[in-house]
């Protein structure tokens, strides 16, 4: 889970710039709360408004960004300094994250260039908000808190590793050590790598196992279509003749039985080998006729909002909403061709699971003020970016203002800032 977040001289955020999930005093839904050690209170959710070019897609890319430094390191384009300043041109950008793994909430704070990562630092958060600190790196020296590591047996290998100088300054030590399974820096590195980051453009087909009829996905995924309304009344699988050649049939024949095989990704078609036999399968979208029976639809007869629905949001949902899941969901443009009343009702079943044992979180960006008005959200859970005068982003939570329970209205007034400034024409 995310506890807080801050950015600095990253594309839009020119100074340091804070987002928090850490839970208000607000009393409102305090049943879906998080609680964590040492008495922090984490909120599940987060949604992010702002106008156009206002920074909410940066924020999303910075996060996209440290989770491609931890992972792969340092290339000149990730590193995006704010270049409306010259001052900050050849200034680092720097990420700094604490984050619950488990049971331990850690502190991660790396600063990068476009040439090399000049600073990565780990530590521990305590219960009294101390800091012990596992390890400091800068640029390719690298310095252990052995205190905080002591009762570890890979420390000597470790300490021999350092000596060796093999780390560079392009890669974080997380990567560095990731190969080595180190016990203390391990389950950071496995954090960022189950970190889901996802934008309306994603390119993303429903694996064969959501539309084989049958499966625990396909089953889940239909019971939420059962809850909402876009039309379609189930996903299944459609048997499709095909003339394959001879090669082709020797290939698939050494694919394992009852498998489910795709030979293109893009592709819809899947085949199946049961004994001799190689069946080709896509997946269906069913419509229900007036008198009941069911018409099965080809996915180029869907609209946008659909595909989108079923081929992204619906698997990332399953995801979170699984037992004991401890999943993080960012979604740029979360309600980027989908009505507001699928949106509602995406975030209420999201919503609905969650307690204060839930470790699952969702963080959205969205122009859809409808949220601001339904008391679907807490007002800690509402963001907005700002561009101020000089093209820099600012980023503050609704708790900013007094609550006078008209939200929505508010927001569209302009009083909480984050909207588009537009240049009305009189004809």
């Amino acid at each position: 889970m995310i506890i807080e977040f801050s950015i600095k001289n990253y594309k839009s955020f020119k100074e340091e710039t804070k987002f928090s999930m850490v839970a208000t005093e607000e009393e409102r839904s305090s049943n879906r709360i998080c609680e964590l050690p040492y008495n922090f209170k984490v909120l599940p959710i987060a949604s992010i408004y702002g106008g156009n070019a206002s920074g909410k897609s940066n924020f999303v890319l910075a996060l996209k960004a440290l989770q491609t430094i931890v992972l792969n390191g340092v290339t000149p384009q990730i590193a995006d300094p704010f270049l409306l300043d010259d001052k900050y041109l050849k200034e680092p950008s720097t990420f700094d994250i604490k984050i619950l793994v488990k049971d331990t909430i850690y502190r991660y704070t790396v600063s990068v260039t476009q040439a090399e990562i000049v600073k990565e630092r780990l530590a521990i958060i305590n219960p009294d908000d101390m800091e012990d600190e596992l390890y400091i790196k800068k640029k390719r020296d690298i310095s252990l808190g052995e205190k905080n590591l002591k009762g570890s047996k890979q420390l000597d290998i470790l300490k021999l590793l350092i000596k060796s100088k093999i780390f560079t300054a392009k890669q974080t030590f997380l990567e560095n050590t990731a190969a080595f399974n180190f016990e203390h820096f391990t389950p950071i590195w496995n954090w960022f790598l189950k970190l889901r980051i996802e934008n309306s453009n994603t390119n993303f087909e429903l694996p064969p196992v959501y539309y084989e009829d049958g499966t625990p996905e396909n089953e889940g995924i239909n019971e939420i279509l059962q809850e909402i309304d876009i039309g379609i009344s189930r996903i299944g699988s459609i048997e499709v003749p095909t003339n394959l050649p001879l090669e082709l049939i020797k290939v698939l024949s050494s694919i394992p039985e009852n498998q489910p095989t795709k030979l293109n990704p893009q592709d819809n078609l899947v085949f199946i080998r049961k004994g001799e036999k190689i069946i080709s399968k896509r997946s269906g979208f069913f419509h229900k006729k007036a008198d009941g029976k069911e018409v099965p639809f080809d996915r180029t007869r869907e609209s946008d909002g659909s595909l989108k629905m079923v081929n992204i949001l619906l698997p990332l949902f399953m995801k979170i909403l699984a037992p004991k899941s401890d999943r993080l969901l960012i979604f740029d443009e979360f309600d980027r061709s989908l009505h507001s009343e699928l949106t509602n009702a995406l975030i209420e079943r999201y919503l609905s699971r969650c307690s204060k044992d839930t470790r699952t979180q969702l963080i959205i960006t969205t122009h859809d003020v409808q949220l601001l008005n339904s008391n679907i959200l807490r007002r800690d859970e509402v963001w907005f970016t700002e561009r101020k005068p000089d093209g820099c982003s600012d980023m503050f939570s609704l708790c900013s203002f007094k609550d006078n329970e008209e939200d929505m209205r508010d927001y569209l007034q302009g009083k909480f800032g984050g909207i588009p400034n537009v240049m009305h024409f009189v004809a």
